[in-house]
């Protein structure tokens, strides 16, 4: 069985539970109260460690993720990259820079989700731009918000945006990648160096 962080003991249950929300579990959850993590409230991390590995020993189960309710206007879907829009909630990432992935099938505009923050994850061919392969680095498309490229940026006022490094790539064309949110930068044309 893995190991959780942010999971409360259910005293019914008589069981560890995931808790997403302030309000202290009606089966007696011991639950630390909302001020025991500042002023978060519809907001947890969570820590899961592997007990096994699934296909070429990749592991099946390693990520920290939140919860964050989506604000951009239209369906997300797994694998699209986000940015922090305001309270809890989130938008597409542009090329300017990324905080998360939606990890789970798709989040209807307003409707809250799991966001994967770090680990590995797989990113469906749909948001994939251009061919990947175990190896290249993927950064925030330029061109369709919260899609991915392998093509590093290269023209005078792109932002390169380094989000993770593809490992794995099997026949059905969606990746499995690590995250690795890199900071930042905005190309400047040479004269200027």
């Amino acid at each position: 069985m893995p190991s959780y962080v942010n999971r409360v003991h259910d005293l019914v249950a008589a069981a560890f539970v995931r808790w997403t929300t302030a309000t202290v579990d009606s089966g007696g959850a011991s639950y630390p109260g909302p001020d025991a993590f500042g002023s978060t409230q519809d907001y947890c991390l969570e820590t899961i460690i592997p007990t096994g590995s699934g296909a070429a020993g990749l592991p099946t189960e390693v990520l920290e993720t939140a919860q964050l309710t989506n604000d951009s206007g239209v369906t997300v879907f797994q694998g699209h990259a986000i940015k922090i829009k305001g309270d809890f909630t989130f938008d597409l990432a542009d090329e300017e820079g990324a905080i998360a992935f939606v990890n789970q099938a798709s989040i209807l505009n307003g409707a809250s989700g799991d966001v994967a923050t770090q680990g590995v994850i797989t990113i469906p061919s749909a948001r994939q731009e251009a061919v990947w392969t175990p190896g290249d680095k993927i950064y925030l498309s330029k061109t369709s918000s919260g899609d991915l490229t392998n093509i590093l940026p290269s023209v005078d006022g792109d932002f390169e945006s380094s989000v993770g490094v593809c490992i794995n790539l099997p026949a059905g064309g969606d990746a499995v990648m690590i995250i690795r949110l890199d900071r930042t930068l905005e190309l400047i044309p040479t004269e200027f160096v």
